[in-house]
Order: C-alpha cells, then sequence, then structure tokens
C-alpha cells in the first residue's frame, strides 16, 4: 500500500512537470510544421547613388563654366568691333573734314548754315511764320531751341560758324506783357540751348508781345521780328 502511493505521487510531479515544460514552450515543434521564411532586406547602394549624383553637380558646373566662357568671348568679340567702328568713323571723319576744305566759299557756307537748327513752339506747336499767335488757354509755355546737328562733318572751328551770334536769351525779348505772369528757364549744353518761357494766370484778351533778334528770326525762317500772342 506504501509503495503504490509512492507510485503514484512520482506519477503525479511527472505529469504536472510534462504540463509545466509544455506551457512554456519546452516542447520543441514538431518537425514537419512548415518554417516562416524571414523577410528579405534589399540592400541600397547609397555610394552608388552618390555617385551620381556628384558626377550630374560636375557636370552641371562644367556646362554653367562653358557658357561663362562663352559670353566672355562674345562680349570680347563685340568690344573689338566696337574698337575697329571708332577707328573706322575716325577715319572717315578726318577724310570728310579734309575734303570740305576744298569746297568752294559758297558750299562751305550751305553746310555751315546747316550745322545748327532753331525752332520755335508754343506748347508744341510751331509758332506761325507771320508772327502771329491765336491761344485759347490762359498758361502756356514758349519754347526757342537750337541744337547742333548731330553728325557734324565740319571741323569744329568751322562748325561754331553756324550758330547765332548771341544767346538764345540775348536774342528773344517780351516786348508787352504782365512781368508777374511769366518766368523764364535756361537749359544749356555743348550741342543743345533751350530758353522756356512759361506763361500763367492770363486772361482773355490779353497780347503777349515779343521781340526776335534779326539773326534768330533769320534762322528760324520768320517774315517778322515781332512777335504777337493773343489770348483768345
Amino acid at each position: 500500500m506504501m509503495k503504490t502511493k509512492k507510485i503514484a505521487t512520482v506519477s503525479i510531479c511527472f505529469g504536472t512537470l510534462v504540463m509545466l515544460l509544455s506551457a512554456c514552450g519546452g516542447t520543441p515543434p514538431p518537425t514537419d510544421a512548415p518554417m516562416k521564411e524571414m523577410p528579405q532586406v534589399q540592400e541600397v547602394p547609397i555610394e552608388e547613388s552618390d555617385h551620381e549624383g556628384n558626377e550630374e553637380q560636375q557636370e552641371e558646373i562644367e556646362k554653367e563654366t562653358s557658357n561663362t566662357q562663352t559670353m566672355k568671348l562674345h562680349m570680347q568679340e563685340q568690344e573689338e568691333q566696337l574698337e575697329r567702328m571708332k577707328e573706322e568713323l575716325e577715319y572717315y571723319k578726318k577724310y570728310v573734314e579734309d575734303i570740305t576744305l576744298t569746297l568752294s566759299n559758297e558750299k562751305m557756307e550751305e553746310l555751315i548754315n546747316k550745322e545748327w537748327n532753331y525752332s520755335l513752339m508754343i506748347n508744341n506747336i510751331a509758332f506761325p511764320k507771320n508772327g502771329i499767335l491765336e491761344i485759347a488757354v490762359t498758361d502756356f509755355e514758349l519754347v526757342v531751341e537750337e541744337q547742333r546737328v548731330p553728325f557734324s562733318v565740319l571741323p569744329e572751328v568751322e562748325s561754331v560758324k553756324g550758330k547765332i551770334e548771341s544767346s538764345l536769351t540775348n536774342s528773344i525779348s517780351i516786348a508787352e506783357g504782365d512781368p508777374e505772369k511769366f518766368s523764364s528757364k535756361e537749359d544749356n549744353s555743348e550741342t543743345k540751348n533751350i530758353t522756356t518761357y512759361s506763361f500763367k494766370g492770363l486772361n482773355q484778351g490779353d497780347i503777349i508781345k515779343m521781340i526776335l533778334s534779326e539773326e534768330l528770326a533769320t534762322k528760324l525762317e520768320m517774315s517778322t521780328t515781332e512777335l504777337e500772342i493773343r489770348v483768345k
């Protein structure tokens, strides 16, 4: 009886041990169970990608460098061409000057008279040759201008002979009019001189009278030296 109890106790302990091992995973899985495949990790060629990026960057730098060099060469060619054109212009200018010295006095006088152009405008309208102008505004500007031709072929000593001797300011004057209602200003340069008279606050029926020098009247091809502006 005592022996039977011992055997039963050993059996119970062994059974308990087996159960514990099964619960803790101690029992190995059957050999014929399918094995789960491990996910494959794809290797990224990091170094190769960086290398390709460096090559593209290098190509871009070389392209920009080439474009810059091309632009520099183009600019250099333009500068050289401009310099040649300047030299050629100076040559022809000197050639023409030499030819003008062989012209007759009459032909030379004709060229000299064409060296400087004169205009007389009122509100951007040419002043009538008869010297009388009617205007329907009480504020306006009268502008007399003296300008040298852009490309003179005459020597400077001959070119200046085409100007009037007096300045524009001394070649035109106001003979009649309220001095408080006008002002004047000058804008002078080597090749262009402008005198502007501004009239403001005039009344209907007002008359402005101005006098031109004989020389300026001739340059303007006016039939008179007396100007009359009538405000309507």
